[in-house]
Order: C-alpha cells, then sequence, then structure tokens
C-alpha cells in the first residue's frame, strides 16, 4: 500500500507542475514532452463455439499426443478457423459416453476430446499428420484396423499400426463386453484373440492373429530352404521345438523347401507340410518336402 500511495503523490506534483508552466523561458528551446510507451491491449484467445465447423488451438501426433496448445496452461480453446491459433477442425459434435462417441464420429476424424459443456468432439487436424487416416498409427481404433498389443507390457494402450495383409496383423473383428463373446467366423472360440483396453465399456477387442508381433513379415524368403526340425508329438498335433533353422538348399540337411507364407489362406497346392508360429506374421509356413 505504501508503494501505491508514493507513486500516487509523485503523479499529482508532475501534474501540477505541468498546469503550472505556460511555456518555455524566454530564449530557451522548447524541450519536448516525454512520451511514454503503453503497452498494448492483452488481448484472449478468440473463442468460438465448441460446434462443427470451428476449429481448436490443438492438434496430435500420431501416438495421440498434443502437439501445439497455444492454450496449453489452460487447456485446448475453441477458436475461428480464420484465426492464426487454428490447428485442427471439428467434424462433428456427439454425446454419450466415449465409446458411443467413437461408434458416431467421421471416419476422417483423428482424436476425440470432451468438449467443456459436455458431449465430445470429433476433429482432424489442419496439417499432417493424421492419425486418423488408416494405416496412420495411433488413430481411433475402429472394426477393420490393425493393432499391436505389447504382450510383454500389458500397461500399454494396444496401437493402431498398418494392416500387412488384407488379414492384419492385429485386424480388428469386433468391440466386446467379455472375452467368451469374441468368436470366429463358425462361431469357435478356439482360435479368438483378444486384447484389454482401457474404456468404460466394450473393453475387449477381438481381433485377428499376430497381434504382438513388433514388425511384420514372413520369416522366410520364398525358394529358401530348411533343416528337418525337432518335432513334439502332442495329443493336439506335432510341434516343432526350437523353430526351423534355414540352410542351403544343396545342403544335405536341407528338408523342405518354402513355397511361402500366409496367414488365413490356405497354401499353395504343392505345398506338402505347413508350420505355424507366433513369433512373425504371417505365421504360416507353407512347406515342399526335398
Amino acid at each position: 500500500m505504501r508503494t501505491i500511495i508514493r507513486a500516487f503523490v509523485a503523479l499529482a506534483v508532475v501534474t501540477a507542475g505541468a498546469a503550472c508552466s505556460q511555456g518555455p523561458e524566454p530564449g530557451r528551446a522548447a524541450t519536448p514532452p516525454t512520451t511514454v510507451a503503453s503497452a498494448p491491449p492483452t488481448t484472449a484467445a478468440p473463442t468460438a463455439q465448441w460446434v462443427a465447423g470451428q476449429c481448436i488451438d490443438a492438434r496430435w501426433d500420431v501416438h495421440g499426443h498434443d502437439l501445439d496448445s497455444t492454450a496449453s496452461a489452460i487447456g485446448v480453446d475453441a477458436v475461428p478457423c480464420s484465426s492464426g491459433q487454428a490447428a485442427a477442425r471439428i467434424l462433428k459434435a456427439v454425446g454419450g459416453d466415449e465409446d458411443a462417441a467413437l461408434a458416431s464420429c467421421p471416419i476422417a476424424t483423428d482424436k476425440i476430446r470432451p468438449a467443456p459443456d459436455g458431449g465430445w468432439i470429433c476433429a482432424r487436424n489442419l496439417t499432417a499428420p493424421h492419425p486418423g487416416d488408416p494405416g496412420g498409427g495411433s488413430g481411433i481404433l475402429r472394426v477393420g484396423d490393425c493393432l499391436y498389443a505389447d504382450g510383454d507390457d500389458e500397461s500399454l494402450e494396444p496401437a493402431e499400426r498398418p494392416c500387412y495383409d488384407p488379414h492384419g496383423p492385429g485386424k480388428i473383428r469386433s468391440f466386446l463386453k467379455k472375452k467368451s463373446q469374441c468368436r470366429d467366423r463358425e462361431g469357435s472360440v478356439t482360435e479368438y484373440n483378444t486384447t484389454r483396453r482401457d474404456y468404460s465399456s466394450r473393453r475387449v477387442i477381438c481381433h485377428g492373429d499376430g497381434a504382438g508381433v513388433r514388425e511384420p513379415g514372413p520369416e522366410f524368403e520364398d525358394g529358401t530352404c530348411v533343416a528337418e526340425p525337432a518335432v513334439l508329438d502332442l495329443p493336439l498335433g506335432d510341434m516343432v521345438f526350437g523353430g526351423l533353422d534355414q540352410v542351403s538348399c544343396g545342403d544335405e540337411e536341407a528338408w523342405a523347401e518354402v513355397l511361402g507364407t500366409v496367414s488365413e489362406q490356405p497354401c499353395p497346392a504343392r505345398a506338402t507340410r505347413e508350420v505355424t508360429g507366433d513369433t512373425h506374421y504371417p505365421g504360416k509356413i507353407c512347406l515342399r518336402a526335398l
């Protein structure tokens, strides 16, 4: 308070002195008045309604992380798309819970986020990256997308990744409440694959093989040869013990030639054996005995 009073008194003295002054003394040049530069008025970020057609001041990378919110300290704002702060466009405003919003957002949506007045907005970056595009990375998971699930760290959320072929890897069939609901086309649960996600409902993702393979691709090129593996005779079928070892096709150890690697498709007619595994996707190796 003392500082404020002193400043006020000083201002009064300066004002009074200026009022008594009638001009410069004769023979002395006039001293130009001192100009005090004033700071431009502070304006808040331009705001707009949280409705389709408006923009927001944040966009996201392929992992869903916020790249650049100009209002990051207080949250994301809706702004006119003509604003220099615009980073993503609102495609649609939806109600309901998060699962319902995911189901009703347009296919081009890069991310959904809560709206201040309730509900959700579906937004797309004005510029790349676009994680919502097919194979765009960690976009919104939908039926038909492919996912990667880290089996060694179940705390990590499953992430979208490009589909290696029409079947996967980890191609999503449905979102369910219970694992027992995940069945193949014939209604069997013997070959289903499920991954949990952190959602309030429909937490189980029902998907195809290969979700845990970090870099999908065949283990062997077509035309290469492998040695005869050790085989365990089990009630449900033979199991290859230790995997397959590639050898030169001219070696005495050469046991079979690799004709191809498939996922759900049948092996070529020339194949006499097939070996399946879960370390690569596709995981069914079609072989011709030598």
